[in-house]
């Protein structure tokens, strides 16, 4: 009897609550989204607008113009892909290690963005890596995470 009452009760200790949260002022933000590397592969800047998180909408941002500056002045204007994505082309930007780096951007209703300076670290060279095979068992199932 006491087993059953103690299985009772763990049962609704495990039962989830809905957590509703309350965001106010969530709508028409700006949001920038990417990263700037020194790999040789094209950078993606990609913008956009938040909308009512129940709404699901996506907002891309159209017709920005978007520029990396180094420290020293020179920039590159990144070209719209797509809309709301913006890419580097050939670019006469060659991103260096141990140099700063600034995103600005300027939306088609004239609003100016622009990031602080940031310098570009070398990455860690990956001198080992391993794996671990865990088993984890429940009552019904075994599973290899």
């Amino acid at each position: 009897m006491i087993y059953l009452f103690f299985t009772i009760v763990l049962l609704n200790l495990r039962c989830i609550e809905p957590f509703d949260i309350e965001i106010e002022k969530y709508d028409n933000l700006l949001v920038i989204d990417g990263i700037v590397t020194n790999d040789t592969a094209p950078t993606i800047i990609k913008i956009s607008r938040t909308s009512d998180p129940e709404a699901y909408e996506e907002k891309p941002v159209s017709n920005a113009k978007v520029m990396i500056i180094d420290d020293t002045g020179n920039s590159e204007i990144l070209i719209e892909d797509t809309v709301g994505t913006y890419i580097s082309t050939q670019s006469n930007l060659i991103k260096k290690i141990n140099r700063s780096y600034k995103l600005y951007v300027k939306t088609n209703d004239g609003n100016e963005y622009e990031s602080e300076f940031h310098k570009m670290l070398a990455v860690n060279e990956i001198d080992s890596l391993f794996g671990i095979k865990e088993y984890h068992t429940t009552d019904e199932t075994s599973t290899l995470h």
